[in-house]
């Protein structure tokens, strides 16, 4: 079945476009030349009758013929023969003729990545020989930077196979991943109205991708009857089709089966002594190895989203005899951000000047103080290899969204090992509305600081000051007339040494103005906005009877000025970063319940509703939420929920909800305000209108929750 998630980005084409985008040939490759329509003809010319008969591929046929029950998996396993046969080809059309690659075919089989296991049906495993190195560790001997990519050691087809085989166990080849060049899926019959998942496995691919830090696309094809379908799954019945393609895998590099040259795997040995999986991540001129698993890899998986990753990570000082580290940790982001998305540093640094431009008026020192509420940014690099930037593939030339008669679908749920399940449930909950193919560009960030989400906090002063803290620089954000648009319980972080709460992630931030375009919804949606999710605007002033009645006694160009009768445009404003503060400690309250909480049946299923109710949505929001807003007797309802059945010896802990008064109170201030028309066309409210009154009020609510919690010394938490 078809992963739910994958059906908005399928685009297809013609096989000879997706041959001319996805496997072009390179041209410092030696052995590019066999990728060349023309010669992939004579090779087929070449392949002996017993393989490619009239009627097609005999091994195949034969076994059809032989039995007739026999699965298809069983009858596909005779491609290795068949490839064997290709490259035997070739070198008969040409002696100097080798391939980079020994291919192995499986059948149905687990096999394990290092974060989990996945049934895969048969793959194609582009495997190097490389002396002395299982094929459990593929790619350990590749130079993997920005200047030079080494090619696999290359063999001959003639005698490989058993050299090959005699450097590792069949078992291991079959359960491990890290060299997969493709996956397949064969049908006996075929279906040309419906793409059928149960065979092709477009999950599995997804998951080899999410599990491997280095796949930057992965390959895929399936065989029904004489129709055959190639993929190019990434972050985007001719026989010389399968010979072609079959050259490409034989002869291709690990940068073009779709791994980064950026990245490479290590194994090393972990504090028990035990063998683990580690990264080590090029940053322009500078290593750095991964320490345990991921901080985050929210969305990971998801082929077509940013993918980002975050590591603790160490510079890697020396490489002479076992590797050096430096004793100092930091964190690497490694992120698919759309094509033409300014780096985070540069955002950071075009606010800090905002604030000096405004320190040199006011004679303040605001640039100095804010830093203090951000991240530090070791390095910021748009990633290049040979000094070619690293960017999604553009859709092949003449392709169109996939459409086909009948489509299954499964739901699709990430990996249990992802950390950051939630997020990547509430990310994808409304993928109808983005369908549109995204050019990403890909980036790597090293900070200073190693800090701790909300997510991972287990004390609510911690919490409050990290908020209380956030919540400061979402002032300076105000001053320095930027909109942060991402505000997250993930982004908002707890710096430890320096007992700072900090903003983080500002690749969606940006300069606000009342008459800029209006871009799609981005965000988490459980801590959006309300008004962001409806792109409306909720407390405008409603039309009086005084309104109405001067309708027919004023005359036109004065309208404009009457409450109820403007109609400005949507515009994401601060306020709404401001009300994402309140949805992350709402949040963190139904997530997270008192130590001294006792656990009942009753008391679980009435917060996992709520959850599900308030807090649970897509990107467009939910009736409950929309009333919380708007009603504030939904939001003392929420709150007397909390406070009688989990907070009842705590109540205080609730108190800091009361920000969304204050919230919906700047939205009254601001929205009873007449917009005026700019540029001979409406417009909304300038800076000017939105004063720090709310930032205020909010501010004194965490620090008030602060006062009680350390005057009563109680304040750790449990999940819930």
């Amino acid at each position: 079945m078809l992963r739910d998630d994958f059906e908005p980005h399928l685009l297809e084409c013609s096989i000879e476009s997706w041959f001319e985008t996805y496997i072009a040939p390179a041209e410092q490759d030696p052995y590019s030349h066999f990728l060349n329509l023309d010669l992939v003809k004579d090779v087929q010319a070449n392949i002996s009758k017993d393989i490619l008969g009239s009627d097609g591929w005999k091994p195949i046929i034969d076994a059809v013929n032989h039995d007739a029950d026999a699965s298809a998996d069983d009858i596909y396993g005779n491609l290795r023969g068949i490839a064997t046969a290709v490259a035997d080809a070739a070198y008969r059309t040409d002696p100097s003729f080798q391939t980079g690659n020994f291919l192995l075919c499986t059948g149905p089989q687990t096999a394990a990545t290092e974060g989990q296991d996945f049934l895969f049906n048969p793959t194609l495993r582009a495997l190097p020989e490389v002396p002395h190195v299982s094929a459990f560790t593929l790619g350990e001997n590749d130079i993997l930077d920005d200047t030079q990519v080494e090619r696999p050691l290359c063999i001959s087809p003639r005698g490989a196979t058993a050299n090959a085989l005699h450097r590792t166990t069949v078992q291991e080849l079959l359960k491990d991943t890290s060299a997969v060049a493709a996956i397949g899926a064969f049908k006996k019959e075929s279906k040309y109205d419906r793409l059928d998942d149960n065979g092709l496995r477009l999950c599995g691919a997804a998951d080899i991708i999410f599990d491997d830090p280095r796949r930057r696309f992965l390959f895929a094809f399936n065989i029904e009857d004489d129709m055959m379908r190639l993929w190019n799954i990434n972050r985007g019945h001719e026989p010389y089709h399968l010979i072609h393609f079959l050259l490409f895998l034989l002869c291709a590099t690990a940068v073009q089966l779709g791994f980064d040259p950026t990245i490479r795997r290590r194994l090393v040995n972990s504090p028990e002594g035990v063998k683990t999986v580690a990264y080590e991540y090029i940053v322009r001129n500078t290593a750095y190895l991964t320490e345990g698993s991921p901080i985050s890899d929210a969305a990971a998986d998801y082929v077509h989203s940013r993918a980002t990753r975050v590591w603790l990570v160490r510079e890697i000082l020396s490489r002479e005899g076992s590797l050096k580290l430096s004793a100092t940790f930091y964190v690497l982001k490694d992120v698919w951000l759309a094509s033409g998305a300014r780096l985070e540093r540069e955002i950071r640094d075009e606010i800090f000047k905002n604030l000096e431009e405004l320190d040199q008026s006011d004679g303040t020192q605001h640039a100095v103080d804010a830093q203090s509420y951000f991240m530090t940014f070791r390095d910021d690099w748009r990633i290049q290899s040979r000094g070619i930037p690293d960017t999604s593939f553009e859709p092949p030339p003449g392709s169109t969204e996939a459409s086909f008669t009948s489509l299954q679908q499964e739901p699709y749920t990430p990996p249990v090992g992802s950390s950051s399940t939630s997020d990547f449930q509430m990310y994808t909950a409304s993928l109808p509305s983005l369908l549109q193919y995204c050019p990403r560009s890909h980036v790597r960030t090293v900070i200073d600081e190693v800090c701790h989400s909300i997510y991972e906090l287990r004390d609510y002063a911690t919490v409050a000051r990290t908020l209380l803290d956030n919540i400061k620089g979402l002032v300076y954000l105000r001053k320095a007339g930027f909109v942060h648009r991402d505000m997250s319980a993930g982004n908002c972080l707890w710096h430890s040494d320096s007992c700072k709460g900090k903003l983080s992630d500002l690749e969606y931030a940006c300069a606000y103005s009342p008459l800029s375009d209006h871009e799609p919804l981005m965000g988490t949606p459980s801590f959006m906005a309300v008004e962001y999710q409806e792109q409306s605007y909720l407390f405008l002033p409603q039309p009086t009877l005084e309104t109405v009645e001067k309708l027919f006694e004023t005359d036109s160009e004065d309208l404009a000025c009457l409450p109820g009768t403007w109609s400005p445009p949507y515009r994401y404003n601060f306020y709404h970063d401001l009300e994402s503060v309140f949805w992350i400690y709402a949040w963190f309250l139904h997530h997270f319940l008192p130590t001294k909480f006792h656990n009942s049946e009753k008391n679980l299923a009435l917060i996992s509703d709520s959850v599900r109710q308030r807090l649970d949505c897509g990107l467009r929001g939910s009736r409950s939420r929309t009333r919380i807003i708007c009603d504030q007797s939904k939001l003392l309802d929420m709150a007397h929920m909390l406070m009688d059945h989990y907070y009842s010896s705590m109540k205080q802990l609730v108190w800091p909800l009361g920000i969304l008064l204050d919230v919906t109170e700047g939205y009254r201030a601001v929205e009873a305000t007449d917009p005026g028309v700019a540029e001979d066309k409406p417009c909304a409210w300038d800076t000017g209108t939105f004063t720090e009154e709310p930032y205020h009020k909010t501010q004194a609510r965490f620090q008030e929750l602060l006062t009680y919690i350390e005057a009563h010394g109680e304040g750790g938490c449990i999940p819930a």
